[in-house]
């Protein structure tokens, strides 16, 4: 749960720091905004059971974002790697918190942490 609220944090951050950078171009901006809003909120939130459908929703629709604007530089022919990077990862941590989502609904404690 952990790594998923970090992940979380980085995708928002980066993705605020361009936004106020001015590095976006306006369509883009209240997709972004979402994204950050639900990140923060869903990585913020103590409890698992309120956290992880927000983190779901907000990776989810990144990645919706992040695949749009990889689609419009890659017709452009500008290289994109780092929006690459962002849809990956926006991949991993969609598939890992609906993974532990639905642990969640069939009875796991997925905020417990396991200590060897």
């Amino acid at each position: 749960m952990k790594l998923l609220r970090i992940a979380a944090f980085v995708i928002a951050g980066v993705t605020a720091f361009l936004m106020l950078a001015g590095s976006h171009p306006p369509e883009f901006m209240v997709a972004d905004a979402i994204v950050v809003a639900l990140l923060v909120i869903g990585g913020a939130l103590p409890q698992a059971r309120m956290s992880l459908p927000l983190m779901l929703a907000g990776f989810a629709f990144a990645l919706g974002v992040f695949v749009v604007a990889f689609g419009a530089a890659a017709f452009a022919g500008e290289p994109a790697l780092p929006l690459l990077a962002g849809i990956l990862g926006c991949a991993a941590g969609s598939l890992l918190a609906g993974l532990m989502m639905a642990g969640a609904l069939a009875g796991v404690d997925v905020s417990a942490t396991r200590r060897s």
